[in-house]
């Protein structure tokens, strides 16, 4: 069954100089995410991030309250609809439960501290299943628990669940998991909006915030860990208030499912600082450089290694301090500049100016602390890695999560953006395609200059050379295990990039047949791409993905092509490439007779209109060229075809 063009069936930065423009865009699996417009003129809403993740800890102080939701007696269900919301469709509801989700394309049961004695969880997977989705609906439906949690005497709260969601499609922006707040249980943010600025509560004729979204930033196919602890500072509403009401709404068009359990809530610690949403080893929001996961010696940058965090404990965090061990040694990491983090207050600590020593792997221990005994430590890690190697430069890490697109059938271009830290030479892009693809598809590589294809609006705007159009050979294949077996294709001649500029690589499918690509770590909105039918009502355009296509440049100057496609034989003749394909005015058609022929030559678009004819008459046998005029024709695919006394062979021509 198909939802729109993807079938969630799953096979489990930018160089500050010319290219500070791009953070405006910044800001697992068959494993993509595409956003809700083109990224010439990103619409994403404004994200405000306010979820802690981690685990449950013994706090110094006293816990208020708690539910386990092993007993629903005093939890109400309520589906929009129901309540005279008739935009949204009816049906559709929590329910307390210990079974895990049921629909076709089910994820796994909450694995949180109590989930033997119930949990309480919206199916959307199921349900759209069973009413048959139309893609017009929306479904909105809530459960609230009906007693009120008493927090006089508590200025400074905290509240804290575990949940566990996967994202199934937020094209259209309106996939979304709340949680909300109400004073008295009767006024409550309003069902029918959804932004954060929105969801608030009038109390004594001021507007509060109301609000919490769990999942701000995820985007189609994203997964929370499982299970995941949200935890949200809710003392600027609910702080000293006798009735404290709490609810948990899902907004969205057949989703999979989300699940609920193990509420607690408890005063705001004194002393807690973490690590936020923010980790970057280039210290991306301020250089602009991406972040490759994979570094060839040549153009290793200067790294400043950077966290950002937030101040949670309702005292001044003194002297807070970031330090960074590479690979389990501090001395050869650093410590940041220590600063004051006070109550809700976030900040960057920096380790600036490390440097690889050279090729090897490389990790990065954050850890961040104050002068005071942080209650809350266990967010205040992380980790990340990199890989130096000597000539292949990759944004993903070599481990696949997934592969794209869901369907192989469609023609697409995938594209990894590049900096040149150093001058560098392009002589390969090396892409990681995946089994199930079909041996002897047609596919090609090109390279773009980022800034020609940012400032563009087309298909192949900005783009610089190409490679050979290949076909797939099953023995280069990648099952998703193991090491990465990358097909290399050779550009038609080596590209020199300038330090400071920056280029696209990408991977060309051209339709018909299935082929899929790998994909890897997570990368940030706007900085990896992907062409084709992916917008509404199936059109095409760029859109940004998460996963990393899997991607590469290759910098070997040995570097060959894994196979060539061979010219196509017909009955008496065979026929060549195009050259240039991509082409603009005119490209070269090379073929060979095998006797002297009637010869016709012609050009097709995609809807089936022939848009260029040429007759050549009889030609002798041998070897043969034909030139074929192209100015006027709109960019995008067509197919060239010779006739050969009536015998046919058609190939793929892009105009650009």
């Amino acid at each position: 069954m198909l939802r729109g063009l993807y079938s969630p069936h799953e096979s489990n930065i930018k160089h500050v100089m010319k290219h500070l423009y791009t953070l405006v865009f910044a800001m697992l699996t068959v494993s993509f995410a595409f956003a809700q417009a083109p990224v010439r003129e990103f619409a994403g809403r404004a994200v405000t991030a306010r979820a802690a993740q981690g685990t449950h800890v013994d706090y110094t102080r006293d816990i208020i309250y708690t539910n386990d939701f092993s007993d629903c007696s005093n939890i109400t269900f309520t589906n929009a609809n129901d309540e005279g919301f008739t935009d949204y469709i009816d049906g559709i509801n929590w329910e307390c439960t210990t079974s895990a989700p049921s629909g076709p394309y089910a994820i796994a049961g909450i694995s949180s501290t109590t989930a033997d004695n119930g949990f309480v969880m919206v199916d959307s997977d199921l349900f759209g299943a069973e009413e048959a989705y139309a893609a017009s609906w929306v479904e909105n439906c809530w459960f609230n628990i009906g007693d009120p949690v008493d927090l006089t005497g508590h200025p400074f709260v905290t509240v804290e669940f575990e949940n566990y969601y996967r994202c199934w499609d937020n094209t259209t922006d309106i996939e979304r998991c709340y949680m909300e707040i109400s004073l008295d249980g009767i006024n409550w943010p309003s069902p029918e909006t959804l932004e954060i600025e929105d969801g608030y509560v009038v109390v004594d004729s001021d507007t509060v915030a109301a609000r919490y979204e769990v999942f701000p930033t995820y985007e189609r196919g994203d997964e929370s860990t499982n299970p995941h602890v949200a935890r949200f500072d809710i003392g600027d509403i609910a702080g000293d208030e006798a009735t404290v009401y709490f609810r948990w709404r899902w907004v969205g068009q057949w989703g999979y499912a989300w699940m609920v359990d193990d509420l607690v809530v408890f005063d705001t610690p004194a002393n807690d600082v973490r690590i936020n949403d923010y980790v970057s080893f280039t210290d991306y929001l301020t250089t602009g450089l991406w972040e490759a996961q994979t570094w060839p010696v040549s153009q290793l940058p200067v790294f400043d290694l950077a966290v950002g965090v937030t101040g949670l404990g309702t005292a001044v965090q003194p002297n807070t301090m970031l330090t960074v061990a590479v690979n389990g040694s501090e001395a050869d990491g650093g410590m940041s500049t220590g600063i004051d983090i006070a109550y809700g207050q976030n900040d960057t600590l920096r380790v600036q100016g490390w440097e690889a020593p050279g090729a090897g792997e490389y990790v990065f221990d954050y850890s961040v602390a104050s002068d005071s005994l942080d209650e809350y430590p266990a967010d205040n890690l992380a980790q990340q890695a990199i890989d130096v190697v000597e000539l292949q430069y990759g944004r993903d890490n070599g481990e696949f999560v997934g592969m794209t697109p869901a369907d192989g059938t469609v023609d697409f271009i995938a594209g990894v953006p590049y900096d040149a830290v150093n001058d560098m030479t392009i002589y390969a892009i090396d892409v990681a395609i995946m089994d199930g693809s079909d041996v002897g598809a047609e596919v090609v590589c090109h390279l773009f200059d980022w800034v020609e294809w940012n400032n563009g609006g087309g298909q192949y705007d900005g783009l610089l050379t190409t490679t050979e159009e290949v076909q797939l050979e099953a023995n280069f294949l990648n099952s998703g295990d193991g090491e990465v077996s990358w097909y290399t294709f050779a550009l038609e001649e080596p590209y020199y990039v300038a330090a400071g500029e920056a280029v696209m690589a990408c991977f060309e499918h051209l339709g018909g047949d299935n082929v899929q690509i790998g994909t890897s770590v997570p990368q940030r909105d706007q900085t990896v791409f992907i062409y084709g039918p992916f917008g509404a009502s199936s059109a095409y355009d760029w859109f940004f993905t998460t996963n990393c296509p899997m991607v590469r440049l290759n910098l070997d100057p040995n570097a060959e092509t894994t196979m060539s496609v061979e010219d196509i034989a017909g009955e008496g003749f065979t026929l060549g490439r195009a050259y240039p394909n991509p082409a603009a005015g005119n490209t070269r058609i090379d073929f060979t007779l095998e006797a002297a022929a009637d010869v016709t030559l012609e050009v097709t678009s995609m809807t089936g209109a022939i848009v260029r004819s040429m007759d050549l008459g009889v030609q002798p046998a041998g070897n043969q060229r034909a030139v074929l005029d192209l100015e006027g024709l709109t960019a995008g695919m067509y197919t060239y075809t010779i006739s050969v006394d009536g015998a046919r062979a058609t190939r793929k021509l892009i105009v650009k």
